[in-house]
Formats: C-alpha cells, sequence, structure tokens
C-alpha cells in the first residue's frame, strides 16, 4: 500500500484512469503577398482543432477571361493530410456541374497525396463554346478550398510545386495557353502542437 501511495504521488495524486493525452491543435501562418498585383496565393479561412482550411486565390490587376487551372502542392504528409476539398466552389460553380453547354470538371489525387505529400488539383470548362469566368481587377477570386488534418506534432511547409520551366502553378485562358501568373506561396507554414 505504501508503494501504491508513491506511484499515485508521482502519476500527480490522482487515482483516476483518464487518459491525459492531448489533442492536436493546427496552425497556419502565411506571409503578405499583397504587394505583387498578379499572383495565385494562399488565404487562411480558418482553424478548428486539427484542421486548417486554406482557399487558392487569384488576384489580377487586369481584366482576364480564366477556363482553367492547374495546381501542384507540396506538404509533409508525415505532418499534415489532406483533409478534404470544396468541390461545390470553384469560378465555374460546383464540380461536375453544367455550365450552358460546358461541364466543370474537378481533378484531384488527394487520396495518393497522403501518402506522397504531392496534391495535384486541376478545374477546367469542358464543351464548347465555354467563356469561362473574367476577372475582377478589384476583387480577388477564391479558385478552390481545401482542408489539412494534423496527423502528427510538428511543422509543414505548404508551397506550389515548381518542375519543368513553366512550373506546377497555371491558369489558362480558353485556348489552353497558359497566363503566366505567378504564384506565391507566402512562407506558408502549417503548425500541429499539443
Amino acid at each position: 500500500l505504501a508503494g501504491g501511495a508513491v506511484l499515485l504521488a508521482a502519476c500527480g495524486g490522482s487515482s483516476s484512469s483518464g487518459n491525459s493525452i492531448r489533442p492536436l491543435v493546427a496552425g497556419i501562418t502565411i506571409q503578405d503577398t499583397s504587394s505583387t498585383q498578379r499572383a495565385v496565393y494562399f488565404e487562411k479561412v480558418s482553424t478548428s482543432g486539427d484542421l486548417v482550411t486554406v482557399n487558392l486565390m487569384l488576384r489580377t490587376n487586369m481584366t482576364e477571361t480564366i477556363n482553367g487551372f492547374a495546381f501542384t502542392l507540396l506538404f509533409d504528409n508525415t505532418v499534415f493530410q489532406v483533409g478534404g476539398a470544396d468541390t461545390s466552389m470553384t469560378p465555374f460553380g460546383a464540380c461536375a456541374a453544367t455550365a450552358g453547354a460546358c461541364t466543370v470538371e474537378c481533378l484531384t489525387n488527394a487520396s495518393e497525396a497522403n501518402a506522397t505529400g504531392e496534391l495535384n488539383i486541376g478545374v477546367s470548362l469542358l464543351g464548347s463554346p465555354c467563356t469561362g469566368f473574367t476577372t475582377d481587377t478589384s476583387t480577388p477570386e477564391p479558385l478552390f478550398t481545401l482542408g489539412f488534418i494534423a496527423a502528427a506534432e510538428g511543422t509543414s511547409t505548404l508551397r506550389f510545386g515548381m518542375s519543368g520551366s513553366t512550373g506546377d502553378c497555371q491558369v489558362f485562358d480558353a485556348g489552353g495557353n497558359d497566363l503566366g501568373i505567378p504564384c506565391l506561396d507566402g512562407a506558408a507554414t502549417l503548425t500541429a502542437t499539443q
């Protein structure tokens, strides 16, 4: 009995058999990229418990017609996992919806991304004629919304993949031409703490 009292004191003085593991709390920091007038960038939407929600945003200083975009995002899949994509909100409408004579097509590799740390996103209008959406020079446009769930304590950068001469971050016009809009990650860092 005396040994049990010493053990009880060493464990915080409680005889409770409850689990004291604290849950993960997720966060994100993103540097301001507003000095670049024409860019795709990350915007924090919210954090809640172990979930971080971010928008991929488009800001432009000229009127442009957009018919599609494709991005590769890189992250540490041992610290964060893709928790979902909001396919109901793209500039063209919901994924798989009909927009006039066109269909909104969305492709992601979210399940594979959780094994590789490389998330590919593609959204475009298919059919003819497709008019796309015209950018508003006064208001940034959300392109896609993503959730990341903390899987382990630590930090992970969130950045655009940039392989090849044009990079893995492209915004297209109706002819499928890359409009050359730069993608800025704003040194985005996902954090998971207990």
